[in-house]
C-alpha cells in the first residue's frame, strides 16, 4: 500500500467525504476515487522532493492531501468538486471551531487562549515553515499579525489549483470566527490582497478600533 493510500485510509478529516460519495456514487467507485487521490498524493510527493523539513508537515498533511482528493474530483465531478472541498472544510473546521469555543468560554480562558495563540502562530507560521509572519500586537488581550508569504498559497499555486487557496483560508474563519469571548477580525487574504491580516482580542478590549 502506497503512502498516499495509507493516508486517506487513516485520516479521519476526509471520512465525511468518503460517506457522502458512497451515497452518492456507491461503494466500489468510493474505493476507486480513493485509490486515485492516493496516487495524485504520491505524484505530488515525487514532483516536490525538496520541500524543507519546517514546510513538509502543511505540505504533506494538508496541502497536497487537498490538491489530491480535488483533482481526481474535478476529473469525475467538473465544477461541482470545489463545493465538496468546501463541504470537507465546513465540517472540519466546524468541528474544531466548536471545541475552541467552548474552551474559551471557560474562566479567565480568552487569556490563556491568546498566549497559546501567539506561541502556535510564531511556531507554525513562522520563516522555518516557508511563511513570512510580522508581529505587530502580542499582549495579554490581543494578537495581532500579518502574514506577507504563505506555504499555502505558494503550493496551491504550484500544483495549478489556486482556487483552493480560499478552503485552507476559510477554515481559519470556522475555527475563530466564533471564539466565546475573543473577537476574530481579518479584513484581506493573499489570495486577492497583500496580507493575511489576523486580530484576534478579548472582547473588552476594543478590538475593532485597532
Amino acid at each position: 500500500m502506497s503512502w498516499g493510500e495509507k493516508f486517506f485510509k487513516r485520516n479521519r478529516d476526509y471520512k465525511p467525504l468518503y460517506r457522502y460519495l458512497k451515497k452518492l456514487v456507491g461503494t466500489e467507485e468510493t474505493k476507486r476515487l480513493f485509490f486515485r487521490a492516493g496516487e495524485e498524493l504520491d505524484a505530488l510527493m515525487k514532483r516536490f522532493p525538496d520541500i524543507p523539513k519546517g514546510e513538509r508537515n502543511h505540505s504533506d498533511n494538508y496541502i497536497f492531501p487537498r490538491v489530491a482528493i480535488y483533482r481526481v474530483l474535478k476529473r469525475k465531478f467538473g465544477d461541482e468538486a470545489i463545493k465538496m472541498i468546501d463541504d470537507v472544510v465546513d465540517v472540519q473546521g466546524g468541528k474544531m471551531g466548536s471545541f475552541l469555543r467552548m474552551f474559551t468560554s471557560l474562566p479567565f480562558a480568552e487569556k490563556l487562549f491568546l498566549r497559546i495563540f501567539v506561541v502556535v502562530a510564531e511556531n507554525m507560521f513562522g520563516e522555518q515553515n516557508g511563511f513570512a509572519l510580522k508581529m505587530h500586537v502580542s499582549s495579554p488581550d490581543t494578537v495581532k499579525f500579518d502574514i506577507l508569504d504563505c506555504t499555502y498559497c505558494r503550493y496551491c499555486k504550484k500544483c495549478g489549483c489556486p482556487e483552493l487557496i480560499h478552503t485552507f483560508c476559510d477554515s481559519d474563519e470556522y475555527c475563530f470566527g466564533n471564539l466565546s469571548k475573543i473577537t476574530f477580525i481579518r479584513t484581506q487574504t493573499l489570495e486577492h490582497g497583500e496580507k493575511c491580516d489576523f486580530t484576534l482580542a478579548a472582547k473588552h478590549s476594543g478590538a475593532r478600533k485597532i
